[in-house]
């Protein structure tokens, strides 16, 4: 392998993916680490992306002190809150590198500079319209104020129809039932967990969510509902009457496809890429900069 080579890395706060590549486009390695989010927590994710890189140039069979050799961006949740991005790229030791948000690169990898909406929803969630090159954006403000329709939402929401459930005002079913048990039937023992949960704790009850709504769980098919209207009420403000294609992505947003109404599915794409892929490109583009 030739000295120059180029590493991507794509990092939410549910996980981190990383890829090094040969400048002839041969991949070396593509490894998965811990969830990194700037803003939530910075010493945290710096570490687990650090050992994501590790990992990503042990597989590849090269030093780590070879990164002085690569040309790097990264992708990661809150880099473009106050002074993250710069904090991170002064301790990753690459010969060039960029740290920008997980959303610059996602948009870089599935829409590239053509036309469309992106609806990336995972643990949190962003989207971005693109017609005749003019961009509006909208999400990707955290938990706290916002990640409409995201996995940390879901689960959050999940928790506080149990709640309401628990206290008589709101409907229950199997779901929150089951949920209400699993915390010894005592609310404050909600409380206590929301207290201290990250996104991805949150995000963790997602699946059983989407899983109970298939099974027409009452509360579940609610709040998937209202998830689907947030989804579309969004894209449809976004667009503003632009009928391009509509790609709906993360491990979230794919499971909205057949739940969105028909005006918004004849529009849904394949993506021909990604965060890393998009990571990757960016990389290259850094690198014939000079």
């Amino acid at each position: 392998m030739t000295d120059l080579h180029f590493l991507a890395l794509d990092g939410g706060g549910t996980g981190c993916q990383a890829t090094i590549s040969t400048p002839a486009g041969q991949e070396r390695s593509r490894v998965r680490g811990a969830g990194a989010n700037l803003t939530s927590d910075f010493e945290t994710a710096s570490r687990n992306i650090d050992e994501t890189i590790n990992a990503a140039y042990l597989e590849a069979g090269m030093p780590a002190s070879a990164r002085s050799q690569g040309i790097a961006v990264l992708g990661v949740a809150g880099a473009d809150v106050g002074d993250a991005a710069s904090r991170l790229q002064a301790r990753l030791g690459f010969a060039r590198s960029k740290v920008v948000s997980d959303r610059d690169i996602t948009v870089a990898g599935v829409l590239g500079q053509a036309d469309g909406t992106l609806a990336q929803i995972g643990t949190g969630s962003f989207f971005v319209s693109r017609r005749n090159g003019r961009t509006r954006q909208a999400g990707g403000h955290g938990l706290v104020l916002g990640d409409e329709c995201g996995g940390a939402w879901l689960g959050r929401e999940l928790l506080r129809a149990t709640l309401r459930a628990g206290d008589g005002i709101g409907d229950s079913s199997p779901l929150t039932s089951a949920i209400l048990s699993e915390f010894g039937n005592d609310p404050h023992n909600v409380i206590l967990f929301a207290r201290d949960a990250s996104a991805a704790s949150f995000a963790a009850y997602a699946p059983r969510l989407l899983s109970a709504a298939e099974d027409d769980d009452v509360v579940a098919s609610g709040i998937i509902r209202q998830a689907v209207d947030e989804l579309e009420r969004i894209v449809t403000i976004i667009e503003d009457g632009a009928a391009v294609p509509l790609y709906l992505c993360g491990g979230v947003g794919e499971h909205f496809i057949p739940l969105v109404g028909q005006a918004f599915r004849a529009r849904i794409a394949v993506p021909g890429g990604d965060g890393l892929s998009g990571a990757l490109s960016m990389a290259r583009e850094l690198h014939d900069a000079g």
